[in-house]
């Protein structure tokens, strides 16, 4: 029963104290704040028969503003480079997004973000066995749709979760592919009044 009345009381601590820290995510969502940070990712998976991996690497920059309270939004831009022993490629994205963070007096700020974003990538392919290599490009679209929580650790200072899952639609010569990601991303949020900065680590599937 003691130990049970310890645990209660410890319990009932943290939590208010997660509480009132989260009090900053209140000011953080308010009309007129700042969402700014960025995200890096690396990769590296094997197609079936492919004798070497591939490594992929993301960088992913944000800068998002409250126009009014709980709504955010800013423009989106993805870069990525991928490259093997005989190929090498890279993309970039932008577009516009759009998003909704609550963060009225609960113990964690949980959000949503989605974008539409135009995308080029450049390919260069290099056959085995000869010098001359091509290079080709394609475009296309991206739909990401991401969710996730801030979760205040200590006054002004929290951890982040994040998942989401990214459509993107390429047009090739006379071809047409669709694939589909998922994503994990980890990292630190920074909240304080008007303002917040999230370090991400992504981690793709």
């Amino acid at each position: 029963m003691n130990y049970l009345k310890k645990t209660t009381i410890v319990l009932t601590v943290l939590v208010g104290f997660m509480i009132s820290s989260a009090a900053a995510g209140e000011y953080f969502t308010d009309q007129g704040s700042m969402w700014t940070g960025g995200g890096l990712g690396f990769y590296q998976y094997q197609y079936r028969g492919a004798s070497d991996p591939s490594n992929t690497f993301i960088f992913e920059p944000l800068f998002r503003y409250f126009p009014c309270k709980y709504l955010v939004v800013g423009p989106a831009f993805l870069w990525s480079t991928s490259s093997q022993i005989n190929y090498s490629s890279y993309s970039i994205s932008i577009g516009p997004e759009i998003g909704f963070a609550y963060g009225n007096n609960l113990p964690v700020i949980p959000y949503v973000l989605s974008s539409f974003r135009y995308t080029h990538s450049s390919v260069t392919n290099k056959s085995s066995g000869f010098s001359q290599s091509y290079s080709y490009g394609t475009e296309g679209y991206e739909i990401p749709i991401a969710t996730g929580v801030i979760i205040p650790v200590v006054n002004g200072l929290g951890f982040q979760v994040e998942m989401g899952y990214n459509y993107a639609h390429r047009n090739e010569y006379y071809s047409q592919s669709d694939l589909g990601t998922f994503h994990i991303a980890f990292g630190i949020c920074g909240i304080g009044n008007k303002v917040a900065i999230s370090l991400m680590n992504l981690i793709m599937n």
